[in-house]
């Protein structure tokens, strides 16, 4: 059978870019969700291809995460819309976090202390934090500081990544019914060759979304919360009392 796998989530860098990758499998065919039972009867691939084209068929979803990346600690809780739009933090490998808002082609963002010191190292951290005074960074996507949050918000781009899959020594199979987040759902559970183990939840009512997903690997155990889908992305930004210009960041920075 095909496959349904998490594999990458990495947020870890200075202005908290996150590069959001998803790859499973299923043809184009699917859509809405067929009522209370209309899952039961399908089989784990049909559900498969259903839920991952209600994934793409979302105008804007809230993509919650709790696990690891390349062995190190991530945790991200990001709402994000097809127009390039979201809101909420992002997590470093480090423990850190960083308070993000992008509407259309601007920026805030605030990174916490831990962030910036794994980022740019103790001293340049305090200098840093000297000059913002805990207020938001604002600007622009075409600022280079700033631009990772253009590929951050962007879910088309996550939708993009998900891809058509072979084999690849995995079988997936419909696990027992269950209730997720107060959801009824359907597990699809798969298992790879080299002992990584996935199961999607697939709501099983309404329209089949993923609701969640929890991935083993390596003796790691990685889960996340895919909710919200077709809510709106928060418009309020923070007040120009809370924020600093990159621009005046720069400059009282060069005076230091």
């Amino acid at each position: 059978m095909n496959k349904i796998h998490m594999v990458r989530v990495m947020a870890a860098t200075a202005c908290a870019a996150a590069l959001i990758g998803v790859t499973a499998c299923g043809s184009e065919s699917g859509g809405k969700g067929d009522g209370k039972s209309g899952l039961d009867a399908m089989s784990a691939q049909q559900i498969s291809d259903k839920a991952m084209q209600a994934l793409r068929d979302a105008k804007s979803l809230r993509f919650k995460q709790d696990g690891f990346t390349q062995g190190q600690p991530v945790k991200m809780n990001l709402i994000l819309d097809r127009q390039g739009s979201c809101a909420g933090q992002a997590g470093g490998a480090k423990g850190g976090s960083t308070d993000v808002i992008k509407l259309g082609d601007k920026v805030w963002m605030k990174p916490d202390h831990a962030t910036w010191e794994e980022q740019i190292g103790a001293t340049k951290a305090a200098t840093i934090e000297g000059v913002t005074k805990g207020r938001y960074i604002h600007g622009p996507t075409s600022d280079p500081l700033l631009a990772g949050m253009a590929n951050t918000c962007d879910l088309t781009k996550f939708q993009a990544a998900i891809k058509g899959g072979d084999a690849s020594g995995e079988d997936m199979a419909k696990g027992k019914p269950a209730t997720v987040e107060g959801k009824k759902v359907i597990p699809l559970e798969s298992k790879s060759g080299k002992g990584e183990a996935t199961t999607v939840y697939v709501a099983s009512e309404g329209t089949p979304y993923p609701v969640k997903i929890v991935q083993t690997e390596g003796g790691k155990t990685t889960t996340t919360l895919i909710t919200d889908y077709d809510k709106p992305v928060p418009t309020a930004t923070p007040s120009a009392a809370e924020t600093i210009d990159i621009a005046q960041l720069r400059q009282q920075l060069q005076g230091a």
